[in-house]
């Protein structure tokens, strides 16, 4: 019976339920920001988020459980960040003239971000961020495109401009998917093009639609029909072809 008791007393001390509740809180979070992450087919989603979350939680919870003081428990969540720092460089990609993965990594440290928060203090604080960090991630990408765009149509008025835009669609198995992206996102890095969007659609019967758009200083036709030969040979692809936009 005093070891059932000893387990009844221990279940409901406060410091160990506190530390659950803010935990679990972490938990939370870190999969609220990762499922947008995976929704929007990003490469760090909600396992990534979450094990961010709960891993800086659990660091800067360690510095407030040791009793130092002040300075020490600042030192800590100062070493999560550059810890973090290292994991989100790894999420970032070089393709072409472009740089992809800038958004997933800063929404990687963010996440650290949010289980520092949940270690100590009001929880609010937490909720309060990752609803910020979302409104970031949904709310401003379709204003950061409509920017994009706009600059794409002014440079394209300027007679000088000659960038050429092709689109590439490839129609696969949904089990070859990734290894099809990655296959055209190396394809085009290799040539002197710039990968400018990739984006991805169920079909139906297990089937994916692939859908890349690609930016050239010159005519690269030549380039991309043999990128699309090499697409159309590989396993799981059902169909692929290309078409100059502009």
């Amino acid at each position: 019976m005093s070891v059932v008791q000893n387990l009844f007393s221990l279940a409901f001390d406060g410091e160990i339920v506190e530390f659950t509740i803010r935990c679990l809180l972490a938990v939370f979070l870190g999969f609220i920001i990762g499922f947008e992450r995976q929704w929007s087919r990003h490469p760090a989603g909600i396992i990534t988020n979450v094990l961010v979350a709960v891993g800086a939680f659990l660091f800067t919870s360690f510095s407030f459980a040791s009793g130092v003081d002040i300075k020490d428990e600042t030192r800590v969540a100062a070493q999560v960040v550059t810890g973090i720092g290292f994991l989100g460089a790894g999420v970032i990609m070089r393709q072409g003239l472009n740089i992809r993965g800038l958004n997933t990594a800063a929404t990687i440290w963010c996440s650290g971000a949010i289980g520092v928060l949940c270690a100590n203090g009001s929880l609010w604080k937490p909720i309060i961020g990752s609803a910020i960090i979302l409104l970031i991630n949904v709310a401003l990408r379709p204003v950061a495109h409509k920017i994009r765009d706009a600059r794409l149509i002014t440079d394209h008025q300027d007679d000088s401009y000659r960038e050429k835009m092709y689109a590439i669609r490839v129609t696969c198995a949904d089990n070859e998917e990734y290894r099809i992206r990655t296959l055209i996102t190396q394809m085009v890095a290799s040539e002197q093009t710039v990968l400018k969007d990739i984006e991805s659609a169920d079909a139906e019967n297990d089937v994916v639609k692939i859908k890349a758009t690609v930016l050239s200083d010159e005519n690269q036709s030549v380039q991309i029909e043999k990128m699309v030969s090499r697409i159309s040979v590989e396993e799981g692809v059902m169909s692929a072809g290309w078409k100059s936009v502009q």
